[in-house]
């Protein structure tokens, strides 16, 4: 068997920037969104066949845990664009899709949503949303993420997805002692 991943790191859907401001172009809910469905429809199309497609979001796809615009730790105030349920719902829409098309060109579909520093509950939610959409097609996993450190085998490979801490020596402490076999 071989598989195949995608990886979507620090997505931050939801985020808000004036460009103004950043020097850069203006970013909100529509353009992130139209880039994360074309390059995943990119990469999905073209990515080479094999048994198993992984599509790995390392945490943070969301930028704000909640409507409150804060993150959850520092309290930090955010720019967000929308709702928050508006957020949920549209990137909620993006990975269903993903999924959808991926599963046209692959055998099986793994997911894996960590929890990151930004959205450890909305994380959550969105592990219970596709969860629940896809409960009646065996050809999709999506990994439980009830823990901070998710493992995926495949054959004799462990990886081991984490949104990463600001002690990395626990990471490998947490990792050799929970998943050693």
């Amino acid at each position: 068997e071989i598989a195949t991943a995608i990886k979507i790191g620090d997505q931050h859907f939801g985020l808000l920037a004036w460009g103004e401001e950043t020097g850069f172009e203006d970013y909100d809910i529509k353009k992130a969104a139209s880039d994360l469905t074309a390059g995943l429809q990119f990469l999905i199309e073209t990515a080479p066949l094999s048994d198993v497609l992984l599509i790995e979001n390392v945490g943070d796809f969301f930028h704000a845990n909640d409507q409150t615009g804060t993150t959850p730790r520092g309290g930090n105030n955010l720019d967000t664009d929308s709702r928050h349920g508006n957020v949920l719902r549209a990137g909620t829409q993006i990975l269903r899709q993903a999924i959808d098309l991926a599963l046209k060109r692959f055998k099986r579909v793994d997911v894996i949503n960590a929890r990151g520093n930004h959205d450890p509950d909305a994380a959550i939610a969105l592990d219970l949303i596709l969860q629940a959409y896809f409960e009646r097609e065996p050809r999709v996993n999506i990994i439980r993420n009830d823990c901070k450190f998710i493992p995926w085998v495949f054959g004799e490979t462990l990886l081991v997805v984490n949104h990463g801490e600001k002690k990395p020596q626990h990471q490998y402490e947490f990792i050799t002692s929970r998943f050693r076999e």
